[in-house]
């Protein structure tokens, strides 16, 4: 951590920028996360759907299956039933999963950091409830601690993430170098 008493206030803003820029970052990161186990979830139920319509179906017509083919029909409506409940498995796992970690709701802290960062820059110095080396102090407190608790980011969010920045024409330099380095943003996740 940076001695808030050897910088100055513009060193001091420049910081603020910097933890906000890191906030929303992970901000995105969350959220293309929860995005990502959303589909999954979504598309797991569709083959479900499916599958227990054809074996609804296949089962009202067993009585007119030729006896000679009535084994091997039993056997594929089985397998089908079987496929079914790994993927009810399947998609109950990753709706607990979700519900354990809820990305969208550890998005929203980073969000609210990044928020309140930006309104205290935005007003005029004489104006701001806090100094701003105090507010400095709260929010990179908060940020480690929200970094030290919340579940550690995919390595699909980090790739997109950083597909999605490459080389945008509207990102700012601070983005750009949160990219390019490794070590700040992406140090919580697992890689």
């Amino acid at each position: 951590m940076i001695n808030n008493n050897e910088l100055n206030n513009d060193e001091i803003e420049k910081y603020l920028i910097n933890l906000a820029d890191k906030a929303i970052c992970y901000y995105q990161l969350y959220i293309i996360d929860y995005r990502y186990n959303r589909k999954i979830t979504t598309y797991t139920i569709i083959p479900l759907i499916i599958i227990s319509t054809f074996t609804g179906t296949a089962t009202i017509f067993q009585p007119y299956v030729n006896p000679d083919n009535e084994t091997i029909y039993l056997i594929i409506i089985g397998c089908c039933n079987i496929i079914a409940g790994l993927l009810t498995l399947l998609k109950e796992y990753f709706r607990i999963f979700n519900e354990d970690q809820n990305l969208s709701y550890v998005a929203i802290p980073f969000q609210q950091l990044y928020r309140e960062i930006k309104l205290h820059l935005s007003r005029e110095e004489i104006y701001r409830e806090e100094s701003n080396k105090d507010f400095l102090k709260k929010c990179t407190k908060q940020l480690d601690r929200m970094m030290e608790t919340f579940p550690s980011v995919s390595n699909y969010a980090i790739e997109k993430f950083k597909k999605k920045f490459k080389e945008p024409i509207n990102t700012n330099d601070s983005i750009k170098s949160i990219v390019n380095d490794n070590n700040s943003v992406f140090y919580n996740a697992n890689l």
